[in-house]
């Protein structure tokens, strides 16, 4: 390779000695070889056409988690070789084999470690880890990068490692969860999984961990302890879906969040969400959820004081923030003071956040607040306020505050205020307040001075200054009206423009009568040329502005102001778009008797068919269209027709219309077209639960088993709704009515059924409907689960009843022992689930408890291994009443017994059963560790009754057993050293005990 040597692929017999001689010319420690030899590897794994070599007879093992550590950390060599070289190894059957003993997890570092710290070096992370984990895939064995002694230790673990992955598919955190992983082991300074399920917004992730154990509050010695509501307020401030998702899991799983629990710093999630500036939504669902917002933190700041520091938090946001808080019954208090003595009024000055000021002052704050220092209002606009402007302004304000204060009976310090104004009266007597101030810049205005102020309109309070300044000058214009060519540019006639139909502070008035001075002076928009010399027509126009802001709210304004700029924007043979998707067609279609611009728009040569989807919110319109020619079954870009938009609308008269339309004008539809998704109608209806609508659907011959891309069929939409049984009972009558069997069994992409479904989102009554009606039981989903592995796992006592009760209703042959793909059957699924009840149950009806799964672990491991006594006492008894035979010294592939593992987790009593019921009390797992070395160091206080029922069982225990590495139980309890362990040595000596063999 050195050299530029090529490697002869017929000079060896085996790709082995090819990967061998590739080695010994490699040096690790040159960049340029690494490079190479990742890039040759590849090259030669791709091109070998034989079976793949055993890669121990060309590495180490030692030599091969080296190249692992260089792929997961070398920057320098190709990505996609890097990868390739993992891919390769897992695919070739190479496992690590590094196992820790004694069932704790080495303490070491290892590639999946080495990729968690360079992540931002990946463009396909996601890809690398799931490679990685082919080759380290012993679950059992949470590697960490250091053991929580070592002062260097960052204690991440192949957990965490796992958690990191965001492709959306969580089956490595999943097999984690499965063997028992706890999911709040958290690194040396806090982080949990949980928090990196937060971090990079994976919503089914924290939900999965929630409801496996996950703590959405943990007080950790010595690392930063988080909340995950302070965390997701910190960096989801835009993602108010998520925290809605955390509420409402954290309160299914019986882990309701403290709405007011404080950080570190005596910050509450609103102060955090504030402080990072969160979206109006997340603001709405903190205080729906009783967010106090005069909490103080421990420097003494209120939510409101982060909000003035924020100059994003402008005038607008802080009327909704106020207006939230009287929803829900609450007082914004605007005069309290930090440890600074600061009042929200001082932090807004200080800020320079204007806006904010001017609303502490319109709601009546203490005008004559002094801080700890002895700084006045007047002292810090005066030394904060650089912008001679806005010092003027300000300066004003502060003056018309007090003298309002004085006519309203003096002065009032610590004033509170509660909203009890409409909004848009807030606002009025805002901008009023503001035009008084900005006469001092403006008193001689002419068009002329318009242009600079113009220039700096991207400014909002500018902005706010130019349009008071334009509304004045229309207001008072006398005289021939101007060419506004000759004044400003066409792209700022469209800003200002822009600007009015948005200016939700300005008077309605002033603002319409702004615009028709535009269309009076016979300014008409010029459609624009792009670089191929096309028209543009993707562009925003003041059209696209006021359809976005009042689409879902028309009011007379909005007609106004749309009939007038139509004027301006005359070219009905442009239909133009904006980014959003909106277009000129849809605001003709939403004002009130606007049939005349439709009508100019098709008039023009706007094809109807790309207008009815448009229309379909005005049935007077879309009839019309229909009439007109319009297809019912033209497609537009997200391949939706128009049965399509009234079936997801849930347009029930719009539906009749439809087909009565297409009827009588003979018009075929199809009615199982897909969208992009492979959504029918049929999909859209039935999803939103509209049970006329898909009733309609299927006299019409909608097809009920049709499936989309994800394969689910209605059936399988139906089965996740809430109340499904109902949608489910009309479905299947109707079904029935006209002829038309439904598939009860389809599978969709995850190998899911409706039976799945049903049972995963808790409906029992729907599972029932669909059993009677030929749900077949024993079907299996991607991951080899049964109905009955979900019910056993997350299904209630009551629903598994009514489950077998329904079996032998129908009489249903049913597979109770079946294995997923992880070897567990549903008697390991309520063990790990932790239901007695459940757990009883299958026993009762026969399941078998001998069936190991991949770990070799019978149901009695997980007894011992998972569960409380309460379980034990209950299966052998159940045991004993069956006379069913059970494997009581069964060892898994560690080699280790029932008896083994119920030492192991210091469960004595549980032990104490095993010994009676015959278990063996010397058989050694795989490392040599037989029960007695447990119990040395787990729970040596057993001593004494172990020996004493041994005897009593005639049974000669191996006092002086060893371990693989040589070491007897006395050697062991002298070297660990655990509590009791001199009294317990004591005991083995008596017994004879040796520490060396």
């Amino acid at each position: 390779m050195q050299n530029g040597t090529m490697i002869d692929l017929n000079q060896y017999g085996s790709l082995a000695e090819h990967f061998k001689e590739l080695k010994n010319e490699t040096n690790l420690d040159v960049p340029s070889l690494r490079y190479a030899f990742f890039g040759v590897f590849t090259m030669l794994a791709r091109w070998w056409k034989g079976p793949p070599p055993n890669l121990l007879e060309a590495f180490t093992v030692e030599e091969m988690e080296r190249y692992l550590m260089c792929a997961a950390e070398d920057t320098f060599s190709r990505e996609v070789d890097r990868i390739g070289f993992v891919e390769y190894v897992g695919a070739t059957g190479y496992r690590d084999v590094q196992i820790g003993r004694g069932g704790t997890p080495k303490y070491r570092v290892t590639p999946l470690h080495r990729l968690f710290y360079n992540s931002g070096a990946f463009a396909d992370w996601n890809r690398m880890a799931r490679a990685m984990f082919v080759i380290y895939d012993r679950y059992s064995v949470n590697c960490m990068d250091a053991s929580p002694a070592d002062p260097e230790a960052i204690n991440v673990s192949h957990f965490h490692v796992a958690c990191c992955i965001s492709d959306g598919n969580h089956d490595i955190v999943k097999r984690f969860l499965a063997i028992g992983q706890d999911p709040n082991c958290h690194t040396k300074n806090g982080v949990t999984p949980l928090q990196l399920a937060l971090t990079l917004r994976d919503g089914a992730l924290v939900e999965l961990l929630l409801r496996r154990g996950a703590k959405p509050y943990l007080d950790i010695p010595g690392g930063v302890t988080l909340s995950a509501l302070h965390l997701l307020c910190w960096i989801c401030g835009d993602d108010h879906e998520m925290a809605k998702l955390l509420f409402r899991v954290c309160a299914e799983v019986g882990k309701p969040l403290d709405i007011n629990a404080k950080d570190h710093v005596g910050d509450t999630a609103l102060h955090v969400a504030l402080m990072h500036g969160c979206s109006q939504d997340l603001l709405r669902v903190l205080l729906e959820r009783g967010a106090d917002p005069n909490a103080l933190n421990n420097s003494g700041a209120s939510p409101l004081h982060y909000i003035c520091q924020n100059r994003d938090c402008d005038f607008g946001f802080l009327v909704n923030f106020c207006q939230l808080v009287h929803e829900h019954g609450k007082t914004v208090f605007i005069d309290l003071a930090d440890s600074r003595g600061w009042t929200p009024l001082h932090t807004a000055l200080r800020a320079g956040n204007s806006s904010a000021a001017v609303f502490l002052l319109q709601s009546r704050a203490d005008t004559n607040a002094i801080d700890y220092n002895g700084c006045t209002l007047d002292s810090v606009i005066e030394g904060e306020i650089t912008d001679e402007t806005e010092r003027v302004y300000l300066r004003l304000e502060l003056k018309r505050a007090r003298e309002r204060q004085a006519n309203e009976n003096g002065l009032k310090c610590g004033f509170h205020i509660k909203i009890k104004k409409k909004q848009s009266e807030i606002i009025s007597d805002c901008a009023s307040c503001a035009r008084v101030g900005k006469r001092i810049e403006m008193k001689a205005l002419d068009w002329r001075s318009l242009i600079s102020i113009a220039s700096r309109a991207s400014e909002e309070e500018k902005r706010r200054l130019l349009l008071d300044g334009i509304y004045r000058v229309v207001e008072n214009w006398q005289g021939p009206l101007p060419d506004l060519l000759e004044i400003f540019e066409p792209e700022k006639i469209e800003c200002l423009l822009s600007y009015a139909v948005t200016d939700q502070e300005g008077d309605e008035k002033a603002r319409i009568r702004f615009i028709k001075f535009v269309v009076d002076t016979g300014y008409r928009d010029q459609p624009k040329v792009g670089t191929d010399r096309q028209y543009v027509l993707h562009r925003t126009t003041p059209i696209h502005l006021v359809l976005r802001t009042k689409i879902d709210n028309w009011d007379a304004t909005a007609t106004n102001m749309v009939q007038l700029l139509f004027e301006i924007y005359n070219r009905f043979d442009f239909n133009y778009i904006d980014v959003g998707g909106f277009t000129h067609f849809q605001a003709a279609c939403s004002i009130p008797n606007g049939h005349q611009l439709v009508k100019k728009l098709i008039q023009n040569g706007q094809n109807p068919n790309s207008l009815l989807l448009s229309a379909l919110q005005y049935p007077k319109w879309a009839a019309k269209l229909l009439i007109r020619g319009a297809d019912p079954t033209w497609l537009d870009a997200d391949g939706s027709t128009a049965l399509h938009t009234i079936c997801r609308d849930n347009r029930l008269d719009l539906l009749k219309l439809f087909f009565k339309i297409d009827d009588e004008h003979r018009k075929s539809v199809q009615i199982n077209v897909r969208d992009s998704l492979g959504n029918t109608p049929l999909h859209l209806a039935v999803k939103n639960g509209f049970s006329k609508s898909f009733e309609i659907l299927l006299r019409r011959g909608a097809d009920p088993n049709s499936a989309n891309q994800e394969g689910s069929t209605p059936l399988h939409l139906i089965a996740t709704a809430t109340y499904s049984y109902k949608l489910v009972e009309i479905f299947f009558k109707i079904a029935k009515v006209i002829g038309k069997p439904v598939w009860v069994n389809v599978q969709d992409k995850e190998g899911n059924t409706p039976l799945h479904l049903a049972i995963r989102h808790g409906n029992k009554r729907t599972s029932g409907i669909l059993l009677e009606n030929g749900a077949n039981p024993n079907l299996a989903d991607k991951d080899g689960c049964t109905a009955l592995h979900l019910i056993s796992n997350i299904g209630t006592c009551d629903a598994m009843k009514q489950f077998f009760e329904i079996i032998d209703i129908i009489q249903q042959t049913l597979q109770i022992d079946a294995r997923d793909n992880k070897g567990w059957t549903p008697l390991h699924m309520t063990l790990h689930s932790g239901s007695k009840k459940k757990f009883l149950m299958l026993l009762k009806r026969g399941a078998d408890p001998n069936v190991t799964n991949q770990d070799g672990q019978t149901a009695l491991h997980f007894v011992c291994q998972r569960a409380s006594y309460g379980f034990m006492w209950h299966f052998l008894k159940i045991i004993i009443d069956t006379q069913q035979r059970v494997k009581i010294d069964a060892r898994d592939i560690r080699g280790r017994t029932p008896l083994f593992l119920a030492l192991f987790n210091a469960n004595t009593k549980m032990a104490e059963d095993l010994l009676w019921a015959d278990a063996d009390p010397n058989l050694a797992d795989n490392e040599g560790w037989t029960p007695l070395h447990v119990i040395c160091i787990q729970c040596n206080w057993f001593l004494k009754k172990f020996f004493e029922i041994n005897a009593e069982r005639q049974k000669t225990v191996e006092i002086n057993a060893k371990t693989i590495d040589g070491i007897t139980p006395l050697k062991l309890l002298r070297d660990r050293k655990p509590n009791n362990y001199e009294e317990a040595s004591r005991y083995l000596e008596l017994k004879c005990a040796l520490e060396l063999v």
